[in-house]
């Protein structure tokens, strides 16, 4: 598991999920507890990831992330 816990960190880790085809886990739900949220990734081939994060606006960031592009804040 990874912690992230700003948009610039968010950011430039989401290049690196996107070139290697990372795409976010279809089933989010409601990933918030009281340590935070948690995000999951999962690319074929490559072993699934989960992103852990204190920040609202992080997590906010990661559930609107697509592997061929996203928005930046």
């Amino acid at each position: 598991m990874k912690q992230i816990d700003t948009l610039d960190n968010w950011y430039k880790f989401a290049d690196m999920l996107s070139a290697a085809g990372y795409r976010l886990s279809p089933s989010q739900g409601d990933n918030k507890s009281p340590e935070g949220f948690l995000v999951q990734f999962l690319a074929s081939g490559r072993p699934d990831l989960e992103i852990y994060t204190c920040d609202t606006d992080v997590y906010n960031a990661m559930l609107k992330y697509k592997p061929e592009g996203f928005e930046r804040g």
